[in-house]
């Protein structure tokens, strides 16, 4: 029986925890699919979802996609995002714990501190099940915190909301 963590599934990976599954583009490709309401056409009794599922290397992070299906998740993507214009209605970025998660290692990247967000990369490639990711993120902002480091507020204020986000999940 599945434990629930990473390497579970290809999309509970990107989904809920925020990890790499095939490698990018593919990745990315993915998650808009997603964003844009296109879970069904990725489920695994789907076409795509069948292909991805057969394609997905549980143990080891990029696989050599082939070009058609890169193609056709590019299609895919860009059928959603023509029909929700069309409706006009603008699909939202994701705010879950992951894609803030995201941001903050992106923006501690541009101001230098690329040692935490290769932590923070890290504590969510590391973790073999959820509790354990959110334990590891958690113990990486602390320090951070504790440190004694001089961070921009608006950077500590997102690794502030980060940190009760985690002790929210992690207490439920």
């Amino acid at each position: 029986m599945a434990a629930g963590g990473p390497g579970d599934h290809w999309r509970t990976d990107l989904v809920n925890f925020g990890a790499e599954a095939f490698g990018e583009p593919v990745d990315s490709l993915i998650r808009d699919i997603l964003r844009l309401g296109g879970h069904r056409l990725l489920d695994d009794d789907a076409p795509l979802g069948r292909r991805l599922w057969a394609l997905w290397p549980t143990w080891a992070v990029g696989v050599d996609v082939p070009a058609d299906l890169e193609r056709d998740l590019r299609h895919t993507r860009d059928g959603l995002q023509r029909e929700a214009a069309e409706r006009g209605w603008e699909a939202p970025e994701p705010d879950d714990l992951f894609a803030r998660l995201r941001r903050l290692e992106s923006e501690l990247t541009s101001r230098g501190r690329e040692d935490v967000a290769l932590r923070l990369a890290d504590a969510v490639a590391a973790g073999a099940t959820g509790t354990e990711v959110l334990m590891r993120l958690r113990s990486v902002l602390q320090s951070e915190r504790t440190s004694g480091a001089a961070l921009d507020p608006s950077l500590a204020t997102q690794m502030e909301a980060v940190v009760e986000e985690v002790n929210t999940l992690l207490s439920a």
